[in-house]
């Protein structure tokens, strides 16, 4: 099992320096969990030089992209993966966050409300349209929305955290931190398991 940021992979998803698709991905999926956001875009890199509309390299590419405050890469990245799959409610949740990463909230919107019409009972979709009203604003929507993600998920610390955070700030987030993460959409990702 991973541990902590300079942890081990799991024996399953070290084994080999390439793999197929799938164990590259799943390399990406776990080197995202632990931080290492530069060797995730590596591996799912090398399975978008075979596949471009790959569904997993896609979403961790641009988790990675994301999480090293290269939004408007990400931004790219997520859009062409909606085109190529556009009923992915996890790929038009990661889209909103990159949208509100980068102050364009009624774009994180549309997406995430996309999400949520797609997946209505994914506490994660609520999570991020709660994300995207905090970042246009609506306070009492996003409480809501972040209400409906504890219903949901009633045992889900994010659903918690995100029903906790509108609750308490009276201005949109920052859309980045002094090292360029942001300080949304945390949680949102964690594929990894």
């Amino acid at each position: 099992m991973p541990q902590g940021r300079g942890g081990a992979y799991p024996e399953a998803v070290n084994a080999g320096a390439g793999g197929d698709a799938t164990t590259r991905v799943r390399r990406a999926d776990h080197a995202n969990a632990l931080g290492r956001h530069d060797e995730a875009l590596r591996l799912a890199s090398q399975v978008l030089a075979g596949d471009p509309t790959h569904h997993g390299a896609s979403v961790a590419a641009g988790i990675a992209l994301l999480s090293t405050g290269r939004v408007a890469q990400g931004i790219e990245m997520l859009r062409a993966a909606v085109a190529a799959h556009p009923d992915s409610a996890e790929v038009l949740r990661l889209l909103s966050c990159g949208y509100v990463r980068s102050g364009q909230s009624t774009w994180a919107l549309r997406s995430a409300r996309a999400a949520v019409a797609l997946e209505p009972w994914e506490p994660m979709a609520r999570c991020q349209l709660s994300e995207a009203l905090v970042a246009s604003g609506d306070r009492l929507a996003a409480i809501h929305e972040g209400e409906r993600a504890v219903e949901l998920a009633p045992h889900q610390a994010q659903a918690h955290l995100t029903l906790a955070g509108p609750s308490i700030r009276r201005e949109p987030p920052p859309t980045s931190t002094s090292t360029g993460q942001s300080n949304t959409c945390a949680g949102l990702w964690n594929r990894a398991g």
